[in-house]
């Protein structure tokens, strides 16, 4: 929470705290305590890169977008293995 767009038009996406939820939260299973801030963020998207089901979907969107609508099991599975 917090994470917006300076103006609808620059697309620089920034973090106001007045727009953040300071209390706990569990993200895939981890809990994040109270009080945190642009770091928090920062944190779960570091947890969201490093999860099997991201690097998975991600890999295949990019196959599909890059070599074929139903793209190998194989190439999208050497994909994750390139992402970790």
């Amino acid at each position: 929470t917090g994470w917006t767009l300076r103006n609808r038009y620059s697309g620089e996406f920034v973090f106001n705290p007045r727009l953040h939820d300071t209390g706990e939260k569990t993200i895939l299973g981890n809990a994040l305590p109270a009080g945190g801030g642009v770091e928090e963020g920062e944190r779960m998207i570091a947890m969201l890169a490093r999860h099997p089901s991201t690097m998975r979907h991600v890999s295949r969107k990019l196959c599909v977008r890059f070599v074929s609508d139903n793209p190998p099991d194989s190439l999208v599975e050497r994909c994750v293995a390139t992402w970790k």
